[in-house]
């Protein structure tokens, strides 16, 4: 009796150990999937939102979507490409810190190439659009998102290559989530160097602009020389409106006379392609080999280039009295359509 009893002891003890011995595993193994959440979290600022159940990049790209009653398809084999100029200038009374200093995303476009089309759309989005960035600390460590001006995304970046693509992302997060494959990222320093390489590119004085250059008369063609192009490009403040709008249309004005130079000297000589990227090198980051960039630029030179789109909406002064903007879904959705997707063909009644 007193031998079961020993034998009914040690049963329990042993069953209480297992016991222990498997809460210690369980929670071991609890803490570590939660660390690895967190720690992915951190790594991918998209992951923290997908846990709480959030749209992001990924989970909102679709093959398929209907608006305003009609289907429409992603299309295939599209090369996207966001263009950002970098103006340091502007960020002088700013104070430059590691992971806040890589300057504001002050020009930004995205190309959508389709090969099957030969066409490029152009997606133009102003500066203080207002959208989703990502947010880093002083350490560079992913802290979330906030709403602010997207050009802001790019100052977080640590290198270029980082701003780059936090320029990336803000700007898939504001088209619903869509793809962008890559990046060309140029700084305003080598706006000069641009219109020197297409012999001068001449632009309309679309406003009074005498402030900048004597030259600059309303009406007046005018053939850029010297430092002309990079005041003509990169002036905002104090001119005119003041607003990024009145930039903008003079940026688009500048680099549309500019591709339009730079694709008849590639058509008259393929070679000067090269000459094209190993001047514009110094002042050109992308995710793109050069390779790779000439041929896109080679295979692009007759397609057809659509005109800017872009987006309309609100803008404010915030109480810092910067100026934000808020696109209207409606516009962000018809760009989206008219760049990355094709109508679906209506079922015929009766079809199976």
């Amino acid at each position: 009796m007193i031998r079961m009893t020993r034998q009914y002891g040690k049963r329990q003890k042993l069953a209480l150990l297992l016991l222990v011995l498997g809460g210690i595993v369980a929670a071991a193994i609890l803490l570590y999937t939660i660390g690895m959440n967190l720690e992915r979290a951190a790594e991918d600022p998209l992951a923290a939102q997908e846990q709480k159940g959030l749209p992001s990049v990924r989970t909102m790209q679709r093959q398929t979507v209907e608006y305003q009653g009609v289907q429409y398809a992603l299309k295939k084999n599209l090369t996207s490409i966001l263009l950002i100029g970098v103006d340091k200038a502007e960020d002088v009374d700013t104070p430059q810190i590691a992971f806040r200093s890589g300057g504001h995303a002050d020009y930004l476009s995205l190309l959508v190439i389709d090969d099957l089309e030969d066409t490029v759309k152009r997606i133009n989005i102003d500066r203080d659009t207002i959208t989703d960035i990502t947010v880093l600390s002083a350490l560079g460590k992913p802290k979330g998102t906030r709403k602010a001006q997207i050009s802001l995304a790019h100052g977080f970046g640590g290198d270029a290559e980082q701003a780059a693509q936090l320029t990336v992302t803000a700007a898939s997060n504001l088209l619903q989530g869509l793809e962008i494959s890559d990046y060309v990222t140029f700084t305003m320093d080598g706006i000069a160097a641009m219109n020197e390489l297409a012999g001068g590119v001449s632009v309309l004085i679309e406003e009074e602009l005498t402030v900048l250059d004597p030259a600059f008369i309303k009406g007046e063609q005018v053939l850029l020389a010297g430092d002309q192009a990079e005041r003509f490009v990169r002036a905002r403040k104090n001119v005119t409106d003041g607003t990024n709008l009145n930039r903008m249309d003079r940026q688009n004005a500048f680099l549309s006379a500019f591709s339009n130079l730079v694709t008849r000297k590639i058509q008259d000589d393929s070679g000067f392609i090269n000459e094209l990227l190993s001047s514009l090198e110094p002042y050109m980051v992308s995710s793109l080999r050069t390779g790779r960039l000439a041929n896109i630029i080679y295979k692009a030179r007759g397609y057809t280039v659509s005109e800017p789109y872009s987006l309309s909406g609100e803008r404010k002064v915030n109480a810092l009295n910067n100026m934000e903007f808020y696109p209207d879904e409606d516009s962000v959705m018809k760009a989206i359509l008219s760049a990355f997707y094709e109508k679906l063909a209506a079922a015929e009644p009766g079809g199976n």
